[in-house]
């Protein structure tokens, strides 16, 4: 399956040094392309068409077992696929959900914006920080318990700490 992550545009971050903050989140591709499953994926390839307008492109291949009656033979068959994208796969909210694991004692910032639900699966009772943009100062805090815990409309960033190691796996959903 085709994964991507998945975070804030450039114009929600404010210097360089945020980049080194955030830690980001997966989501699947493939309810996007418009495929099923498939064995490989070429990288996506940018271009402008004759029309001039431009286009994102993804390559599928393809192998297929074939069994020919008429003639006895068997083999594999090898597909080709191009399958164009339009900007929303950019879009955080395009996807379902997005998911990650975190092992440590403090989390970079996640980005959830527009996140119906948050989810979030733990081994030991941790803090979670929310808040609305990355430059907040202030920002708001919840006691998680152990086990699975389900926040409601979180804010746009999150973060856990903990003062011992966790292990936490993060979904949000869309």
């Amino acid at each position: 399956m085709l994964h991507t992550f998945v975070g804030p545009s450039l114009d929600e971050i404010f210097l360089p040094d945020d980049i080194k903050q955030i830690g980001l989140l997966q989501g699947s591709l493939m309810h996007l392309l418009g495929l099923d499953v498939f064995v490989q994926v070429g990288h996506p390839h940018y271009t402008t068409e004759p029309d001039r307008k431009s286009k994102l492109f993804f390559a599928s291949f393809r192998d297929t077992f074939s069994n020919r009656t008429g003639t006895g033979k068997e083999g594999y068959t090898h597909e080709i696929w191009v399958v164009e994208v339009n900007t929303s796969i950019f879009d955080p909210r395009s996807y379902s959900e997005l998911k990650g694991k975190f092992k440590g004692e403090e989390s970079k910032w996640h980005y959830v914006s527009n996140a119906k639900k948050l989810i979030i699966s733990l081994n030991s009772e941790t803090e979670l920080h929310l808040k609305l943009d990355i430059k907040d100062e202030m920002n708001k805090v919840i006691k998680l318990s152990k086990g699975i815990n389900v926040i409601d409309k979180p804010t746009t960033w999150i973060r856990l700490i903990s003062p011992s190691e966790i292990t936490a796996t993060i979904k949000a959903l869309f």
